[in-house]
């Protein structure tokens, strides 16, 4: 059962509008630190529609492994193209 605090996670990007990983375990780790009940991947913070489906299954995958079961976690899977939400 999900309860508490869980965090919609922006995706940050570098200056070549690639995903930066690095930057992003960073920020996974301040707010697992800072005591959060749960993540929510690719949720609402709007960065999904710009994001193809390898950028999003990459992004999920590493995420993921890197939040390594620490806390709960959940993947947004919405998308605007039709053929990718079946």
């Amino acid at each position: 059962m999900l309860e508490g605090v869980i965090t919609p996670v922006i995706t940050l990007f570098d200056s070549n509008k690639e995903i930066d990983f690095s930057a992003n375990e960073k920020l996974i780790d301040r707010l697992i630190d800072a005591k959060i009940n749960g993540i929510l991947l690719l949720g609402s913070t709007g960065e999904f529609p710009y994001m193809d489906t390898n950028e999003k299954s990459s992004f999920i995958e590493r995420g993921l492994k890197y939040i390594n079961k620490r806390v709960p976690t959940i993947v947004g899977v919405s998308s605007t193209i039709l053929e990718e939400t079946y």
